[in-house]
């Protein structure tokens, strides 16, 4: 897969530990999603749920062959932790951290990266409903609207998926939550796996126009 993929990952623990899931989000540079899910750990602390985001992460951009790939999280610690600044001293997360980094020097080029909580939104969101639901989520099953998007990145995975040619007609998106508007127009070849658009804040915006 040619281009930066961002890679968005998020964990949470209710009890800490206790009932424990985790959110993934690989984005296009257009903040498009090309894959994003949510899985339930059982239980589990919060610091291993948060690992767990980040294997599983890891391990989808592996597998669509991600050239080139920034890795965003909001724990301060797997963060600094995955950068050398802090050392890895529970027990329970040096075979998370040592598969972690074995990951990472798989994939060509990665960069990584400290991600405020608030440009997080959509990771946290797969999370907790993962943890709601007792079960393995996809970004389709979160509240409000939103239209399915092709992603082009997604054509380049290293899985073989079908394709099928549709047309779609111009439409405006608008967030319900901070009101910005985007128009977008898909035409030709588009890859059997889509996506909704997210706003940036972690909405799922609403189309204007209803696609044909």
């Amino acid at each position: 897969m040619d281009g930066r993929i961002t890679l968005r990952f998020d964990g949470g623990s209710r009890g800490n530990p206790g009932p424990a899931g985790v959110g993934v989000v690989l984005e296009a540079d257009d903040a498009t999603p090309v894959v994003a899910f949510g899985k339930f750990l059982g239980v589990a602390t919060s610091n291993v749920a948060e690992y767990r985001g980040l294997i599983a992460g890891l391990e989808q951009a592996k597998k669509l062959g991600v050239k080139h790939l920034r890795v965003l999280g909001d724990s301060e610690l797997v963060i600094k932790q995955l950068l050398g600044q802090y050392r890895v001293r529970n027990e329970a997360l040096i075979p998370l951290f040592t598969r972690a980094m074995s990951l990472l020097k798989e994939l060509p080029r990665t960069e990584i990266g400290h991600n405020r909580r608030h440009n997080n939104a959509l990771a946290d969101a797969l999370a907790n409903l993962a943890m709601d639901k007792k079960r393995d989520v996809t970004d389709d099953e979160l509240p409000g609207g939103g239209v399915s998007l092709a992603s082009s990145d997604a054509t380049d995975s290293t899985d073989s998926t079908d394709e099928h040619q549709t047309s779609v007609q111009p439409t405006d998106h608008e967030c319900p939550r901070c009101n910005c508007r985007i128009h977008v127009t898909v035409d030709g070849e588009v890859p059997a796996t889509v996506r909704r658009f997210i706003c940036r804040c972690g909405t799922p915006m609403r189309p204007k126009q209803q696609a044909r």
